[in-house]
């Protein structure tokens, strides 16, 4: 809940510049799925909830003035697989 009232902070703040924001979790956290909790255990081979992390990308609308075209190819690609390597 804190992570969100953050970002909604920080969007808040870049509103109304040319900005792009992105956001990437370090890892995921299972809530008892697969009768595992926490953060993935050396011990455990890790779930797909531990594995799968979220992560996205806010875009202004002066950005996606400036820099429609990016935007379009990006938002294209928004369901496929990616890794924080993709963020560079």
């Amino acid at each position: 809940l804190y992570t969100d009232y953050v970002l909604s902070q920080i969007i808040n703040l870049l509103q109304n510049k040319t900005a792009i924001l992105f956001f990437a979790s370090d890892h995921g956290f299972s809530l008892l799925e697969d009768n595992l909790f926490a953060n993935a255990d050396p011990r455990e081979k890790p779930s797909q909830y531990q594995l799968n992390i979220a992560m996205f990308m806010w875009v202004s609308d002066k950005f996606k003035q400036l820099y429609g075209n990016a935007f379009e190819a990006a938002e294209r690609y928004s369901f496929k697989p990616v890794s924080h390597n993709y963020i560079f």
